[in-house]
């Protein structure tokens, strides 16, 4: 039953779709632009519209959903957009941009979308109204149905049972219901595949053995009971044969479309006509296909009008497909919108019938839940004969098969993952259902190696059987790779995948249940890694994706390495930015992307421009002739340091040549002197954490006695002045600028921090400096 497991689990975060990133814009204009609103307060307010969206459209949301403190840097990203000053520290997003560009570019569209907004409280409204409607009249059909089961029951069970099952009957309810084994009372449960899921989790239910008993024959006895209703029921013609109705099938009543939030169709037809689909928007699709074809005088206007209330100024058949929602393109060229829950696609095929012209008996629609009782695809359901005949091939084949190790054999992992559906199972899981002394190193390598079974999000196994249009899905996502490989140089990633298979494969993820990255992305590895003919598979390092093994890390950073290689060596900072944006990438910053300061890999060429240290060719005899020209500078100086911009750009020109003809930096040099100590000179700086493209103070000698900035300050004091001496700190400060040891500004606030030095005795605040000397 995994539907019912996962439907409860409420949303934590999700992409912004383009109707809440218009809603958002709208609020910072609002708020912000028009009433000066501070940014905290405009967060506030967008977190009570999306969280009301959210809900209006069916969501279970978490308390962390959609909260004004997350929201904060959202709107702050819009507003750059919306200036055009984008911020590095919160760069905007593709959807905030197009937001902003419908704002600008097109106001009806803008509005359009944002009027959805109150259609869907309008919409919400007329739900809880239908809502307290059926529910009302769900208490009326259980309070029949459990009159109906008890005066069956005496003739089922012997009398000091029926006592027990009287007597116990309320709590029992209230346990399962409590422990989410029953989604409702027990009576009001017409599906024997629910009764059995409960059936099967009495022992987790109930700690009270004798409770217990009388539960487990309690729920036997009612899955009897609905056996036998169902073997007398009639059905109208266009109804299945009663021998094809299988036990967990719901019918449409046009009051229950609710029942039918985690179906899929298993039999429809309307005017006797069947109709066949993978899911209940297609139903509504081919339903319309077929009218049109039938040139309905009905349908002419629906291109005018909406076939719900809520949506009264957007027509059924639209000339043009709505951005970011899932709409079907009809063979006429129009287009219809989709983006539904399952509830409401009933209802929409219930409107479009009638108005079609077909009474409530010719509509005949038959769901069944995604899961059956051992979590089985129902659309994919064969006949119980079939059905038996198969369980014992199974059961043939399983004793004959060999085991792979100590873990559990790999024909009884997938047969049970056969049973499990789309929920799937995890290698613990199936080890304690087929075989509990089995090890779980040696069952998860053979799942990890079977053709089929794919590895999905949490360590869960999906086996193959259990995915609709698989086939359809390989083909799409391996156009959409072949795409970003062209687009990126061999490269795509999680995001840009999720973000293509969302509009190309919506239905596909719809009926699958896999609307994530994770499980895109664990889809994509399954077919273009494990399933990859030899020396065609793609290489998957989550989250990323190659068309070939690279020869770099498969790392943002080994991204970086590949994009300068691709330039001669030379990494720009805008084209680095443009790359991670592009691919949706996220990253603290640049330079701590680049291990600027920690990894010699990449050297800083100036403060936009980065330098792959392999394109220099660096080994000992390069560092040797560094040595030696750096030596030669401080000989025929005769210093004992040398700041670096004193260096002259003739001198530079004479160190060993650079790729591209590039010509040296002092950045560079300085780079080049602190990680590769080999050369036998390094940077003496003051030390406090000042960027990476600061330069230095000085250079000196490695085994020089200058070893700090204090050292150099105190030698450079002692070389212009008569020490001690009393002086301003800002005039030291000053002095040391002059003599380009600092910046303009450098060391403006911190001087007396650097030089936290006996040889230094600062007073007045720190305002005044007493130099001592070495003296």
């Amino acid at each position: 039953m995994g539907a019912r497991t996962n439907a409860g689990a409420p949303v934590i975060k999700r992409p912004f779709d383009l109707q809440e990133a218009v809603i958002l814009l709208d609020v910072y204009l609002n708020s912000m632009i028009e009433n000066g609103e501070s940014v905290t307060k405009a967060a506030e307010i967008a977190s009570v519209r999306l969280r009301t969206l959210a809900k209006n459209n069916g969501l279970t949301i978490s308390d962390s959903y959609r909260s004004a403190g997350g929201l904060v840097n959202r709107i702050r990203s819009l507003a750059g957009l919306y200036e055009g000053k984008e911020s590095k520290s919160v760069p905007g997003t593709a959807m905030f941009a197009e937001a902003v560009s419908l704002y600008k570019n097109n106001r009806n569209r803008y509005e359009e979308i944002l009027n959805t907004e109150k259609s869907a409280v309008s919409k919400n409204s007329e739900k809880k109204v239908t809502e307290k409607r059926r529910k009302k009249a769900m208490a009326e059909k259980s309070n029949t149905a459990e009159q109906d089961f008890f005066q069956w029951l005496p003739n089922a069970v012997a009398p000091s049972v029926l006592r027990d099952i009287q007597k116990s009957y309320a709590q029992i309810n209230v346990l399962l219901i409590k422990s989410k084994a029953l989604p409702q009372t027990l009576t009001s449960i017409t599906s024997t595949d629910d009764a059995e899921f409960a059936l099967r989790r009495t022992k987790k239910t109930f700690a009270n053995k004798r409770l217990r008993n009388t539960a487990v024959q309690l729920l036997a006895a009612y899955i009897v009971y609905l056996r036998e209703k169902a073997a007398h029921q009639e059905e109208p013609e266009d109804a299945p044969a009663t021998d094809d109705i299988q036990s967990g099938w719901i019918k449409y009543d046009f009051e229950n479309s609710q029942n039918f939030a985690y179906t899929v169709p298993v039999h429809c037809s309307i005017g006797g006509e069947p109709i066949e689909a993978k899911n209940w928007a297609r139903i509504l699709v081919g339903i319309t296909e077929r009218e049109l074809a039938q040139n309905n005088p009905a349908m002419d206007w629906l291109h005018k009008e909406s076939l719900i209330a809520a949506k009264k100024d957007r027509p059924y058949l639209l000339e043009e497909r709505l951005d970011g929602l899932h709409c079907a393109q009809l063979s006429n060229g129009n287009w219809v919108c989709v983006n539904y829950s399952i509830p409401r696609l009933m209802e929409m095929i219930q409107a479009l019938c009638l108005r079609c012209g077909y009474t409530k008996e010719q509509i005949v629609l038959y769901g069944a839940p995604k899961y059956s009782s051992t979590g089985a695809k129902t659309e994919d359901a064969k006949s119980s004969s079939v059905k038996r005949k198969n369980e014992r091939k199974d059961e043939k084949k399983n004793e004959t098969s060999s085991t792979s190790g100590s873990g559990v054999p790999i024909e009884k992992s997938e047969a049970f993952l056969q049973s499990a559906g789309l929920l799937g199972a995890t290698a613990k899981e199936i080890i304690k259902a087929v075989q509990p002394d089995a090890a779980v190193s040696s069952t998860a390598a053979a799942l990890e190696a079977s053709m089929n079974v794919i590895a999905m999000p949490n360590n869960r196994y999906v086996h193959v059987d259990s995915f609709v249009d698989l086939d359809e899905a390989e083909e799409a996502m391996g156009q959409i790779l072949r795409t970003h490989f062209a687009q990126f140089g061999g490269y795509s990633n999680n995001q840009l995948l999720f973000g293509a298979a969302s509009q190309e494969l919506s239905m596909f993820l719809n009926d699958n249940d896999c609307e994530n990255i994770d499980s895109v992305y664990a889809i994509a590895r399954f077919f273009f890694e494990k399933k990859a003919v030899a020396g065609e598979a793609y290489k998957f390092s989550t989250p990323h994706i190659f068309e070939k093994e690279p020869d770099y890390p498969m790392t943002l950073r080994g991204l970086m390495i590949h994009l300068a290689r691709s330039n001669g060596g030379m990494l720009h900072a805008s084209d680095a930015k443009d790359f991670l944006q592009k691919t949706m990438l996220t990253y603290a910053g640049l330079r701590t992307l680049l291990q600027i300061g920690s990894s010699n890999t990449f050297l800083m060429y100036d403060s936009e421009r980065y330098l792959l240290s392999e394109s220099l060719g660096i080994d000992d005899a390069w560092c040797m002739q560094m040595h030696d020209r750096l030596d030669d500078l401080f000989r025929k100086a005769n210093v004992a340091y040398v700041i670096p911009r004193d260096i002259n750009t003739t001198w530079l020109n004479t160190l060993p040549l650079l790729p591209r003809g590039l010509d040296w930096t002092r950045l560079l040099l300085q780079e080049v002197l602190d990680k590769y100590p080999a050369i036998g000179f390094k940077s003496i700086s003051p030390d406090l954490n000042q960027t990476h493209d600061t330069l230095a103070a000085a250079f000196v000698p490695i085994d020089s006695p200058l070893q700090s900035f204090p050292d150099v300050v105190t030698l450079f004091m002692e070389e212009h002045h008569t020490l001690p001496m009393r002086m301003p700190g800002e005039d030291l400060r000053l002095e040391l600028r002059d003599a380009g040891m600092l910046e303009n500004g450098e060391m403006i606030y911190s001087l007396p921090k650097a030089l936290n030095d006996y040889r230094f005795a600062w007073s007045n605040e720190n305002k005044t400096v007493y130099v001592r000397g070495n003296k």
